[in-house]
């Protein structure tokens, strides 16, 4: 888990907090068998992701704060487990007829 103290810029603090909202409802809709809801409710996790991306260094100089947002996306990642593995999905270019 991450540690709040370490958080320093909006966008880790903003992804926290997403993460603190969706994971719950995630895991509950998860144990119901509702796996298209919860793969919704991910979705709330897309642009905190993005915006982090855009706004810090994730892989940071400082240790401290490279851990931290490294365990802010393993949270996101965990969210997913069970539900979707994103790794297998693949681009596929129609072909002209």
């Amino acid at each position: 888990a991450w540690d709040d103290a370490v958080l320093r810029e909006p966008a880790e603090r903003a992804l926290a907090a997403a993460i603190r909202d969706v994971a719950p409802r995630v895991r509950s809709l998860r144990r119901a068998g509702r796996y298209d809801e919860a793969l919704a409710a991910i979705g709330a996790l897309a642009d905190p992701v993005a915006i982090l991306f855009d706004a810090v260094l994730v892989n940071d100089p400082e240790a401290a704060t490279r851990a931290n947002r490294h365990a802010l996306l393993r949270a996101v990642v965990e969210c997913q487990r069970g539900i979707a593995d994103f790794a297998r999905l693949s681009v596929v270019t129609p072909t002209a007829p």
